[in-house]
């Protein structure tokens, strides 16, 4: 059977950006993406990657190979030299618009410090628009111009796991009148039901399209039983939308003990903290909902008595990280006890988890906890802040502790450097193939396209006849 007598899985990679390494949302979306590829065969359907763009899908396939080169051979359909130097001229032209918005940034955050009064928060926030429409109306420009819109049958399914929360929800609307299954993985509702943690005005603008987008769906998927019942109380008590049926859909692992991790370190900062003292490791973006300034006082105390511990930050990015960011840079530790590594590769990443005496994940409330099933899953202790989603993840398999409790993180990380590392033997999650597996399978069931009847050869005597 030919790929044009397939029925067809969209995956929506609207606003997915250009990055050296993907993380956070971009990562999930691409291990579903590429593990759809490898399952098309084995389901009879084409999995392509698109843009949602003035109401049309358009072909994201040449978009995604030129802005991350690597994943080049995992992309089919592109066989042309046309959709070859396509992709290449939008790598060129992504670079360049890349280049314009870091040469913008500074003077728009000089701006916001010189207006950073209460009586100019409102320019402020139309600076911050102002800026926000700038950029991905040049985006939505190249992509227009490079993009090639594709039809679709109604009943094809469009899966959304990335920034379906930031696009118009009309877009969205337009395809599904037309026949589109519309799928979203909601990964969370933080800015919803945790506001202090995210900046204004795009938290609201996210309150009011997420459930617009999710009452106008065909089903939901969750990655975590804890998002799914956030999501319920919220609409219950705020919204009173009639929502579809819903499916919670864990994220796999990246990591195992013998998958993946390299023989050898790249990075020198790496390999300096893994013939350093006993480490602990916090992985994840910079921002406040991580509490990095509260584990940082917890260290410093450890410090303080003479505990030989590193704590080591991967991770950058984040917003309304400021504080965070002058306080490390300003630590008297840093460099020392205290390191701070960004940009870190997937290999580097491995063996630093492996090797870990303990993760620390001290949020104050998350969708999920993907770093904690990395660790896990290379045998390495891991230290949690008692919230119900960790609880639902490794309830059996984490140590707990509250992040608002003094000295009791400092404590239990303290009993740790002291019995040494006793790695975890007994953990075991699935992977992203098999959670995307079970995704595939069930978006092949509400596919409402009848597939294809398979040509049969004809007989010699039913040639005759004809």
């Amino acid at each position: 059977m030919g790929q044009e007598d397939r029925r067809r899985i969209f995956v929506d990679f609207t606003l997915v950006d250009y990055r050296t390494r993907v993380t956070g949302i971009p990562r999930v979306a691409y291990a579903y993406l590429e593990e759809g590829y490898a399952l098309g065969d084995a389901y009879g359907v084409e999995v392509v990657p698109v843009y949602v763009q003035d109401g049309e899908l358009v072909d994201a396939r040449p978009f995604l190979v030129g802005s991350n080169l690597r994943r080049f051979r995992r992309q089919p359909g592109l066989r042309s030299l046309h959709q070859l130097l396509r992709s290449w001229l939008y790598f060129v032209l992504h670079v360049l618009r890349l280049g314009a918005v870091s040469c913008v940034v500074p003077f728009f955050r000089l701006a916001s410090l010189l207006l950073s009064f209460e009586f100019f928060d409102l320019w402020k926030n139309m600076l911050h628009k102002v800026f926000r429409a700038g950029y991905f109306s040049l985006k939505r420009r190249i992509n227009g111009f490079l993009g090639k819109r594709l039809e679709f049958q109604p009943g094809e399914v469009l899966f959304m796991p990335a920034y379906w929360h930031d696009t118009q929800p009309g877009l969205y609307m337009r395809l599904r009148r037309r026949g589109l299954v519309l799928c979203p993985l909601v990964h969370d509702i933080l800015p919803i039901t945790h506001p202090e943690f995210y900046e204004s005005p795009w938290r609201e603008q996210f309150e009011r399209w997420v459930f617009e987008v999710l009452s106008q769906s065909d089903h939901i998927y969750y990655i975590s039983e804890f998002t799914r019942d956030s999501v319920a109380a919220v609409n219950a008590s705020r919204f009173h939308r009639q929502l579809p049926g819903g499916t919670v859909l864990h994220h796999g692992r990246d990591f195992a003990r013998s998958e993946r991790v390299p023989s050898q370190v790249e990075s020198p900062a790496v390999r300096a903290v893994r013939e350093g003292p006993p480490y602990f490791l916090m992985v994840g973006s910079i921002e406040p909902k991580k509490n990095h300034l509260k584990v940082l006082a917890e260290f410093e105390s450890l410090w303080r008595r003479g505990v030989q511990a590193q704590l080591v930050i991967v991770g950058s990015g984040g917003w309304k990280n400021e504080e965070i960011h002058e306080a490390l840079r300003a630590n008297p530790h840093l460099h020392g006890s205290l390191l701070w590594l960004e940009g870190v590769e997937d290999g580097d990443l491995a063996l630093l988890y492996r090797d870990a005496a303990g993760l620390l994940q001290a949020s104050e409330a998350e969708g999920f906890g993907l770093p904690l099933i990395e660790a896990l899953s290379l045998g390495t202790p891991v230290l949690a802040n008692d919230i119900p989603v960790f609880r639902e993840l490794v309830a059996s398999h984490a140590t707990f502790f509250d992040i608002h409790r003094e000295g009791d993180l400092g404590a239990k990380v303290e009993r740790l450097v002291h019995a040494g590392r006793q790695p975890v033997a007994d953990f075991s999650w699935p992977t992203w193939s098999e959670r995307a597996r079970v995704l595939f399978e069930d978006l092949v069931a509400r596919s409402r396209v009848a597939a294809p009847e398979p040509r049969r050869e004809r007989t010699a005597p039913e040639a005759a006849r004809a």
